[in-house]
Parts: C-alpha cells; structure tokens; sequence
C-alpha cells in the first residue's frame, strides 16, 4: 500500500494549506469527528487493499497488518500475495530494508500517514478542503486537493469510520483508484520485538 502511495502524498504535502474563508465552514464538522475518534499511542490492525487501474482488466488485491507507534513510526506488513515490509521513520522510507526516500519528503509523508491513522482531522484540513458528514453511527469526508498541484495527482479522497479511521479511497485524476480497507485496530501496550527492532534498524 504505502509503495503505491508514496508519490502521491510526496505531492499532497507539499501543497499549500486551504484558506482561511474555506476552512471556516468545516471547523464544526471535523471537531464532531475529531471527538468521535480514539487516539492511542501504539496500535495495530489489519487491512485490505485493491487497486483498480485503468489500463487493466481485473484488480491488484494484497492483504496485510500494520503497527503504528506515535514515536518509532509505521511498520506495514503485506502478507498475501507478496510478503513484503515497508518501515516509515524519522530516519525515511524503507522498503525490505532498501531506502526508498530518506530525504527531507519522508517526514512529510510519515506526518501524513500518522495523520491518517491517528485520525488527526486538523492535519488533513491543512492538505484538502473538507466536505461531509457525521452522525451517531459514524462519518464521511470527501477531501479535495485544496491547490492546483495537488490537482494534477488525485481527484479527491474518501475516508469513512466511526472510532477509527476504517475505509480510504483514492482517487486519481487518470482514473485509478486504490480502497484500503482497515479492521481490527486495537491499542497495544508496546510492540512486538520484531516490529521494534524493524522500525529502530
């Protein structure tokens, strides 16, 4: 997941914050989403993902877990179809222990992505204009790229959840579309060994 991601939330970062006169309209709805959410320090969970490319006839499934600590980083794991270990860090973005991006662009992609699994709704409304709804049983926001650059990578985003962040799809101007998928997330006292090590290596 994050491999495919990483171009694009390159781009996303580097955009402009929306203004102020568009984001005055939203401050109601993402503090009601922000109050819904539960924020924990370390957490794990599983995941889904299929990517739906234009130019191909059937979809890319993969099937994984991930580990999140608020300190250390994330740690995603794809296991089916190809097993696979992506680590985001202060340190960059390796992927099977290759360096990926180890510039000054990683942190903003680690800061996105945390974002996006802490349920940081303050962050994201620096990135997009934010559209949507909430109620008891959970919410939905339709985030569009707040500048012109952003523009040129995706159409827009689409994330729903109740205490979590639980679906993300996104859509690219070309068409493609990636839905990612997250069950089972739950708070951890500490990580596993492994995954620690995996994130400090």
């Amino acid at each position: 997941m994050i491999r495919n991601l990483i171009s694009g939330v390159l781009v996303i970062v580097f955009a402009l914050s929306s203004s102020a006169a568009d984001m005055a309209d939203d401050t109601s709805l993402v503090d009601r989403i922000s109050t819904m959410l539960e924020r924990h320090a370390i957490s794990e969970g599983v995941f889904t993902q299929q990517i739906d490319l234009h130019s191909m006839t059937f979809p890319i499934r993969s099937s994984g877990r991930f580990y999140f600590h608020q300190d250390l980083g994330i740690a995603w794991y794809v296991d089916q179809p190809i097993e696979s270990l992506t680590t985001l860090t202060d340190q960059g973005i390796f992927a099977d222990g290759r360096v990926v991006d180890a510039g000054s662009g990683s942190r903003w992609v680690v800061d996105l992505l945390q974002a996006m699994l802490r349920g940081d709704m303050q962050t994201l409304t620096r990135i997009f204009e934010v559209h949507g709804s909430a109620d008891v049983s959970g919410w939905d926001l339709h985030l569009v790229p707040a500048e012109g650059v952003l523009k040129r990578v995706f159409r827009h985003v689409d994330l729903h959840g109740s205490v979590s962040v639980e679906r993300v799809v996104l859509t690219n101007v070309n068409g493609d579309r990636t839905t990612i998928d997250i069950k089972g997330t739950n708070p951890l006292v500490q990580l596993p060994d492994d995954v620690t090590q995996a994130l400090r290596t």
